[in-house]
Order: C-alpha cells, then structure tokens, then sequence
C-alpha cells in the first residue's frame, strides 16, 4: 500500500493486475493523513508503546504493515507525521461514469489477498526475481489464481525469466495449459511422517491424458490418507 501511494507507476501496475483478474474493480484510491508523533499507537499495551518511543529513531523510516512513520519536513510542527492507512476499492457502474467506493478492509478475503499479493508479483516479473507463494489457493477463486500463474508463463508479461514457486491443494491447477509436466511437484507423506517430494515426470504419461483424473485416481501417488475414512 505504501509504495503504490508512493509511486503512481506502480500504482498503476497493481490496477491493471487486479482489473485482469475480473473482479470488477475498476481502480484503487489511497487516503493518507498526517498525526502526532506515536499517535497511532496510543492504544498498545503501556509496556510497548514506551519500547517504540524508546527505540524509534525519527531519521529512518519506521514501518508496520500500512503504517509508516517519517519524519514531516512539509509541516512546521516537528512532532507530525504522515500515516498511510485506507485504501479503497472503486467499483464503475455499467454504461456510467458513477462509481462505488469500498474499503478495501470490507472486501472479501480473496480480494484483499489479490492486493497483498499483487505487488510482489510486479517485482518479481519487473525484476525478473523468484516468486515464492505458500497456499496459492488460499481464499483466491482458481479462475484468479490460474491468471496469475499464468502472467508467470506468458513471455509478454514475464520478459526477465522471473520464477514462480507455488504449493496448492487445487487439483484443477493439474492441466497443461495452465502447467507443463515438468513444472509440477507432488509431495508424498510417509507413514514415519517423512516427506518425499518427487517430479511428475517421473511417470510415463500419454499427452491426452488428464493430470488432474490422473492424480484423483491415485497415479501419481501424493494423495492424502484420512483415518477411519474407509470404515
């Protein structure tokens, strides 16, 4: 939040990411006020607040999450700071100018994941940097997280050989025009709770034939074992 309130041209990466992923929104807004100094955190524990005073050193940047503590050189009181706090989600209504404006902390699970996530994206593929994502799935709809895999795959988009390593439980993500054969690991728990972790090329697959029926059918191995499931 704090770099795209920074710096527009970033801003504007992040929007055309979350339009791509059809959610329907149109744009983002970021709202910004200047506080006293600690201000913002007042209401901590007694014992924390006094450590922050303590340690924060107002010649560098001091960063929790959206909050960011500078020094205001615009403002004649010494004490203020500026504090990034709200983003907004506007939505355009159809055949109208009109829009609807949403705090981002009202939106879905999945759709705040999206901006967590969007920016991190952006440097990798800018940058051509590895991308390391625990739960892809996690409350995004595959439709979302299959686009942005494959921004990764696209050539246009990911012009520096950015890399992008992802675990899911999604068995829909097992097709090849979302991953090749040889982009997919499967993970398979021992009965000693050891993990061996193993390529699908490993297995001699016809190319008609569907990863994903392949896997539920228990192929490849990787499946998980329920106690008591079977009786």
């Amino acid at each position: 939040a704090l770099k795209c309130y920074e710096d527009k041209k970033f801003r504007n990466k992040v929007v055309k990411l979350i339009k791509g992923s059809d959610i329907g929104i149109s744009t983002i807004e970021l709202d910004s006020k200047t506080v006293q100094k600690f201000e913002a955190y007042s209401k901590l524990p007694p014992s924390i607040y006094d450590l922050i005073k303590e340690k924060n050193n107002l010649n560098n940047n001091f960063f929790d999450n959206n909050v960011l503590m500078t020094s205001n050189n615009e403002s004649s009181d010494s004490e203020s700071i500026k504090v990034y706090l709200k983003v907004f989600a506007l939505y355009k209504m159809n055949e109208s100018e009109e829009t609807i404006t949403f705090d981002l902390e009202d939106e879905s699970d999945g759709t705040q994941r999206l901006f967590e996530m969007g920016g991190y994206w952006i440097d990798a593929l800018d940058n051509g940097e590895i991308l390391i994502i625990d739960e892809l799935d996690r409350s995004l709809n595959s439709d979302i997280s299959t686009y942005l895999i494959k921004e990764f795959n696209d050539k246009a988009a990911n012009q520096n050989n950015a890399q992008l390593i992802v675990t899911t439980h999604d068995t829909t993500f097992l097709d090849r025009e979302i991953f090749n054969q040889d982009q997919v690991w499967l993970m398979q728990k021992d009965s000693n709770n050891s993990t061996k972790l193993y390529s699908l090329l490993d297995f001699k697959i016809r190319e008609d034939e569907s990863l994903q029926k392949g896997y539920l059918k228990g192929r490849y191995g990787a499946m998980p074992f329920v106690s008591g499931l079977d009786s």
